[in-house]
């Protein structure tokens, strides 16, 4: 007996330690990584639950009103519910209706394959359960059947991704006392060691919750339909589902390659048909963004009808007229963006939208006015583009604005002067001896003149030099004008005498 070991006994400091360790470990959300049977246990209630849940709400299966009957109903977890009900419905003639909820059913409480997975998204697929499948995208594999869905059911799937993908985003996490990022779970290793492995929390729960990804790959899948019901039937429902359905894909895959993928194909489908597509209502609702992306995508293909190919013969003349009609309804576009912009305080952005407008169509109605207002209100900022708006500001004949702002376009309008016609050069020196700036004035009838004496007009140009010299007897252009043009206009004596006068 003296001989024989005695148990070890750790000291109690230890144990209590130890205690202290696990203690303190759970309050900081430690524990034990479920088993692989546990979490294919806790998937088939899960599964057992939603779909007998759904199947007592199926008034016309039969197999509805069995779920309450005793044996089944006091059944200790919906999982062995599930497993009763198809012990008592075996042998049974049922319909095709519950042959497909039966199935189901069979499908939820195994262990399922990949070809299992598949097969329950059909049956829930004809089964209308959007919301199901949704819940379970990843995990039933659903994008691997969305081939077989026409567009209606590929519509309610995508609604119920999207409605699932929001319950997710708007459902609060789980708080501890512990910080997110000490949250984790132990885990032991196959061999029964005990040493500690970091698992993320939660990972399969979040695994299978939907997010953007699924909803891509079911829009995807719409869009393709879409567009073959629209290259066939030319459905005006069709096509403006598919318009809608390419922005929204644009936008899910912003900042990636596939949203200029996208953009190129939202382009094409507005230039083949945007005749039914009412761009002008569309622009004013679609998001800034995209609608800027779009304009520039569509102007490459206007300004690749080019007019000396058509006048060679090398395009074809239907073309281009569609080319022009369709550039009309993109500068209308384009001005409702500049709209936008402005009412957003985006001068800049607005000033290129209104350029592009003006440049897709020069005759539109409204996108030069608006362009000049733009202008203006950059000049009073003190960042406008001075040259542009001068030619603007001619272009509209607002001459009385142009008066107004002479003073600060003074070197920009004496270097673009005399490269103006007569028409504008009149218009203008009349405002400016309006409004009493009589050294600008002359300066203007001078290069009046001067137009006339290239074009060998010489009774006209000494009569605009003249009224250079009498609205500002300093002008020495005007004077020198009237000297050398005094012979040829027969009028020596009354410049003399003008002259002298002066």
């Amino acid at each position: 007996l003296g001989s024989a070991p005695r148990p070890h006994k750790q000291p109690p400091e230890l144990s209590r330690l130890r205690a202290m360790k696990r203690a303190a470990m759970w309050m900081l959300g430690f524990r034990q990584e479920p088993s692989q049977q546990d979490l294919l246990a806790t998937e088939q209630e899960a599964d057992a639950e939603d779909v007998l849940g759904r199947l007592c709400k199926d008034r016309i299966a039969v197999t509805a009103a069995l779920v309450d009957l005793p044996g089944i109903v006091d059944a200790g977890t919906r999982r062995h519910q599930a497993k009763r009900l198809l012990q008592r419905v075996s042998g049974m003639q049922l319909t095709n209706r519950d042959i497909t909820w039966i199935r189901a059913l069979e499908l939820c409480v195994q262990q399922r394959s990949a070809e299992d997975s598949e097969e329950l998204a059909r049956l829930m697929s004809q089964k209308e359960q959007w919301d199901f499948l949704a819940k379970r995208f990843a995990r039933l594999n659903v994008e691997a059947v969305l081939h077989e869905l026409d567009v209606e059911a590929l519509e309610a799937l995508l609604s119920a991704t999207k409605r699932e993908l929001g319950t997710c985003a708007e459902q609060p996490e789980e708080t501890t006392s512990a910080p997110a990022h000490k949250r984790r779970r132990l885990s032991v290793e196959p061999g029964g060691s005990s040493a500690i492995v970091v698992a993320c929390p939660d990972a399969q729960e979040r695994s299978d919750k939907p997010c953007k990804r699924h909803i891509c790959q079911v829009a995807e899948m719409l869009a393709d339909k879409l567009a073959r019901e629209v290259d066939g039937e030319r459905s005006s429902r069709a096509l403006i589902s598919l318009r809608d359905l390419l922005v929204e894909l644009q936008q899910l895959c912003k900042g990636t390659y596939k949203a200029s993928i996208y953009l190129s194909r939202l382009a094409r489908l507005v230039q083949s048909d945007y005749a039914r597509l009412n761009l002008l209502i569309w622009a004013e609702q679609l998001e800034v963004s995209v609608l800027q992306g779009l304009i520039d995508e569509c102007s490459g293909y206007v300004a690749g009808v080019d007019l000396d190919d058509i006048l060679e013969g090398r395009a074809v003349l239907d073309a281009a007229t569609v080319a022009c009609d369709f550039s009309q309804g993109l500068a209308d576009m384009a001005a409702v963006l500049g709209d936008r912009c402005v009412a957003a305080g985006d001068l800049a952005e607005a000033a290129g939208a209104f350029r592009r407008a003006h440049q897709l169509h020069p005759g539109h109605p409204s996108a030069r006015g608006a362009l000049l207002d733009v202008l203006l209100a950059q000049h009073s900022e003190g960042n406008a583009n001075l040259e542009e708006m001068l030619e603007l500001l001619a272009l509209e004949e607002r001459w009385q604005t142009l008066v107004e702002l002479y003073s600060s376009l003074g070197a920009v309008a004496r270097h673009a002067l005399p490269f103006w016609n007569v028409g504008r050069l009149q218009s203008l020196a009349d405002a400016l001896k309006e409004g009493g700036q009589h050294v600008e004035a002359a300066r203007a009838e001078a290069c009046l003149a001067g137009l006339h004496e290239k074009a060998n007009r010489l009774d006209l140009a000494y009569a605009h030099y003249r009224k250079a010299f009498m609205v500002n007897p300093g002008d020495e252009t005007g004077e020198a004008g009237m000297c050398r043009l005094a012979i040829s206009a027969g009028r020596v004596q009354d410049a003399a005498a003008e002259l002298l006068l002066k």
